[in-house]
This record gives C-alpha cells, sequence and structure tokens, in this order.
C-alpha cells in the first residue's frame, strides 16, 4: 500500500510486515529516500494507507491524520505529535469496525471529514470524523470485493472499483443512509 503526503513531500507505505512507514527524499540526494516514522503494532498485514487533508478548519494542534486499514478488518486511525518540521511520533487514536472482511482501500473526501474504506466483504463504507462513527455501507451486490475506493475533487462523489472489473459511482444520495 503507498498513498502520497498531502503536501507531496512524503510517502506512506503499509506492507506485510505489520507496520506503517513515512519515507522523505533524503536532503543530500532527492533520489534517495529516508525513513522518517514508524507506525508499528498492527496486528495483521497493512493492505491500505491514507493521508487526511490538511484543509485549514480540518486541522487540529498541527497534528496529522494517518488511516491504515489491515487484513483483519479493522481500520486503525494514527495522530502525529510535535512540530511540523521535526520528526513525528504516531499514536493510535481510535480503531473502526464494521467489515467483515480485509481493507483493500482507503480515500479521504477533500475536506477530511470523511473517509471511504472498501473490503474484500464486497462493502464500502464511509466514515464520519466527529466520533468516527459508520454513516453509509454502500453493497455491491456480488461475492466481488472492493479493490479501490476514491472521492470526487469536491466530495459529491464515490467511485469505487471492485474485483468484478466493474466502475461504480455512486452519488451524495447514496452515501447518506
Amino acid at each position: 500500500a503507498v498513498s502520497w503526503s498531502p503536501c507531496g513531500r512524503k510517502v506512506l507505505t503499509g506492507g506485510d510486515d505489520k507496520t506503517a512507514r513515512i519515507w522523505k527524499a533524503s536532503r543530500m540526494d532527492p533520489l534517495c529516500w529516508e525513513q522518517v516514522a514508524l507506525l508499528n503494532g498492527h496486528c495483521d498485514s497493512v493492505r491500505a494507507v491514507a493521508w487526511r487533508p490538511e484543509p485549514d478548519k480540518v486541522r487540529t494542534q498541527n497534528r496529522v491524520v494517518i488511516a491504515t486499514g489491515l487484513a483483519d478488518s479493522t481500520i486503525v486511525l494514527w495522530h502525529s505529535h510535535v512540530a511540523p518540521h521535526d520528526r513525528r511520533s504516531f499514536e493510535v487514536f481510535a480503531t473502526l469496525s464494521g467489515h467483515s472482511g480485509a481493507i483493500r482501500s482507503l480515500d479521504w473526501a477533500w475536506d477530511g471529514t470523511q473517509l471511504a474504506s472498501g473490503s474484500t466483504d464486497a462493502t464500502t463504507r464511509i466514515w464520519h470524523c466527529d466520533g468516527w462513527q459508520e454513516v453509509a455501507k454502500l453493497e455491491v451486490g456480488t461475492c466481488a470485493g472492493v479493490k479501490a475506493v476514491a472521492w470526487s475533487p469536491d466530495g459529491r462523489k464515490l467511485a469505487t472499483g471492485g474485483a468484478d472489473a466493474i466502475l461504480r459511482v455512486w452519488t451524495r444520495g447514496d452515501l447518506h443512509q
């Protein structure tokens, strides 16, 4: 799993070693990347990763928020400590449960208020940052899992792609059941 940071200077990765890592280009050699943070303590493989966007209205106490999706069907939310230009450490502040299959994809809405998750259980779920509650469950209708989720730039639509090779575009009415 891989995701660029909102500023475009860092990359977040997740893997079978049950960790997520943040990488930054070396100041000495921009083609060489160095690990600047390790998010460990996951109980299973990290299959999806996503940085929360940083518009002013969702930025709280200068914290970075990251979501990791696991093979065990849970989503782990992390937030950072320290100032923006220092090395950060991360701690878990929420765990989201609801899927019954591995998390394959995560994407934040442009304003950072909602997180979409796609799973091998053939559902996409929408989580709202006010209390991190599930606000919608979108079912594919086949046994095919959801491999990709992506919000439109205006946050009014959500596209999903699955193992059945079908693109589905959900509108705002579908997203708030």
